[in-house]
């Protein structure tokens, strides 16, 4: 009886997956950053959806599928990203997801007709839909549960201050520029968040995948 308890004893425990403190305040800032990013553009389509309208020469109903593509394009990646977890690793796909929302978001300021802005807002829904989950998944295995709490409060503050910054900078954006500028406005933060996530995201292990 001794000798097992002594044998569980010694049994060393896996330490608990911890970030470096550098790397930790990158991360945070990192989180921070892209989900006011993520946030934004949708939350300032609201205020150029007339500018839109007449530039286009769309009809109401025509112009609210510029948002409703956009969040079913979320909507439906958002399951997907357990399954291609597995299949590709965090990073890859975070990487991904980031260079997939740059693109969407760049084409959509780009866009020369509403069936084109409608198509690109789906690509920017996509990247969106994988990264919102993957940002909590992150955060869970690089911080230690100490430290797990701030994370995602930063993480929650980031897509709070989106929607409120939103439709003031975007209504700003368009009376010195025009609509367009508010899918630009959301670029530098994306690429920002690529490059960081470059140089600080590790690899991290991959969930099983059920046969």
């Amino acid at each position: 009886m001794q000798a097992a308890v002594k044998a569980r004893l010694s049994v060393p425990h896996s330490p608990t997956p911890q970030a470096a403190p550098s790397i930790s305040l990158v991360m945070i800032f990192l989180n921070f950053t892209t989900t006011i990013s993520l946030a934004f553009p949708f939350y300032t389509s609201y205020v150029a959806l007339p500018r839109m309208m007449v530039d286009m020469s769309a009809d109401l109903d025509t112009i609210q599928w510029v948002l409703t593509a956009f969040a079913m394009a979320q909507t439906v990646m958002m399951p997907m990203v357990g399954w291609l977890t597995g299949l590709m690793g965090h990073r890859r796909l975070y990487l991904g997801s980031v260079v997939l929302f740059c693109v969407g978001s760049v084409l959509s300021g780009l866009a020369w007709s509403i069936a084109s802005l409608i198509a690109f807002q789906v690509l920017s829904g996509i990247g969106v839909g994988l990264m919102q989950p993957m940002i909590m998944a992150i955060i869970y295995q690089m911080f230690p549960p100490s430290q797990r709490g701030l994370a995602m409060g930063l993480s929650m503050i980031g897509w709070s201050v989106g929607p409120a910054i939103g439709p003031l900078l975007g209504g700003y954006l368009m009376e010195v520029f025009n609509w367009r500028s508010a899918f630009y406005a959301a670029v530098p933060l994306g690429v920002a968040g690529f490059i960081c996530s470059l140089l600080f995201l590790p690899h991290l292990p991959r969930p099983p995948r059920k046969v």
